[in-house]
């Protein structure tokens, strides 16, 4: 498998920009204490297309100082002070790798071409469930990573604000242990390594559609007008991206 040829920090500023929709209320710990904690980004996200991707109602969220974070200080003497404003998404973002072929343990699954893997450090993994254990349902503790490999498809889906629509979010919660996700479509559903185990979410294509369809006030609340437009246009890109991938797959031979 080959890695993305863009870097992960390439993707991580617009794909935080999106998911937070302009709200001010981020954190981003420095490189130091994001060894303990595990993150690379917390926000208060208010990207509606995002919490009916991972097929949640956006959490009210936490402050991080009102939380027991004994596990943290045992490692790191010194205590310091956490934000004291509402948080309710902890992201770690992945640079991912790729494939257009499955490999033999993948072929009994319900995946598609190209397939992506993002590897799990178990380290890094066990912290997060630490803090995912920590703050329950109150917030979502996740990975992030993209559903498309080329540097133009990157600047593409910038330019159109669907990095959100096109990335992967397994929840740490449901990574438990396993050492690697392999995904190829948009939201919460993939195979678990090494055991490849499937782990479905919500179908993103279903929930876009079935919110457009029963939503009476679907012209009162503006956020959703676009929807089924935005629908559209994410099948169109998914396309042109596996299409582009067949028409190159010898490079990989």
């Amino acid at each position: 498998m080959k890695p993305a040829e863009f870097e992960e920090k390439e993707y991580e500023g617009p794909l935080y920009n999106q998911l937070e929709a302009g709200s001010s209320l981020v954190w981003s710990p420095g490189q130091v204490f994001e060894h303990h904690i595990g993150i690379d980004r917390a926000a208060f996200a208010t990207n509606p297309v995002f919490w009916n991707l991972v097929g949640r109602t956006r959490p009210d969220g936490i402050h991080l100082n009102r939380y027991d974070w004994d596990f943290i200080w045992k490692k790191r003497r010194a205590k310091r002070r956490f934000p004291d404003f509402r948080l309710n998404l902890f992201l770690q973002a992945k640079r991912p790798q790729h494939s257009p072929r499955l490999p033999r343990g993948l072929s009994g699954f319900p995946l598609s071409v190209p397939i992506y893997k993002i590897e799990i450090d178990s380290p890094q993994q066990g912290t997060l469930l630490r803090v995912a254990s920590n703050l329950g349902n109150q917030a979502l503790v996740c990975y992030a990573a993209p559903v498309f490999h080329r540097i133009t498809q990157l600047y593409a889906h910038t330019r159109r604000n669907s990095i959100v629509q096109t990335s992967t979010f397994p929840p740490v919660s449901s990574i438990g242990r396993h050492g690697a996700w392999w995904y190829s479509r948009p939201g919460i559903t993939g195979v678990l390594n090494p055991e490849f185990e499937p782990y479905e979410g919500p179908d993103f294509q279903e929930l876009i559609h079935a919110r457009v369809k029963k939503a009476a006030d679907v012209e009162k609340y503006g956020v959703w007008r676009n929807l089924g437009m935005m629908a559209t246009i994410i099948d169109k890109t998914l396309g042109e991206a596996a299409s582009e991938n067949d028409s190159r797959a010898g490079e990989y031979r």
